[in-house]
């Protein structure tokens, strides 16, 4: 069965899980922004995964805090250079 719209989804998050219940949080606290911040977290991650710079074990815990950072900046970076090109 084909999805109606393959650009929205829905996620469920554990709610005994600290990790899903921090991220959930997290995004619930960005309103409207939370869509591109999960773009860029998965990009980031994505990059970092391809270039083996990410722990391949499973149940590693990850630093959000950190991961929020790197993604802030890439956003930041990314506005800037939109802002040289206008």
């Amino acid at each position: 069965m084909e999805k109606k719209n393959p650009y929205v989804t829905t996620i469920g998050f554990k709610k005994d899980d600290p990790d899903h219940v921090y991220v959930a949080q997290l995004l619930n606290s960005m309103g409207r922004g939370k869509a591109q911040y999960i773009v860029k977290a998965v990009l980031v991650y994505q990059d970092l995964q391809q270039k083996g710079e990410l722990p391949q074990a499973v149940g590693v815990p990850f630093d959000y805090d950190t991961l929020r950072q790197i993604v802030l900046q890439i956003m930041d970076e990314r506005e800037g250079k939109a802002h040289i090109r206008s």
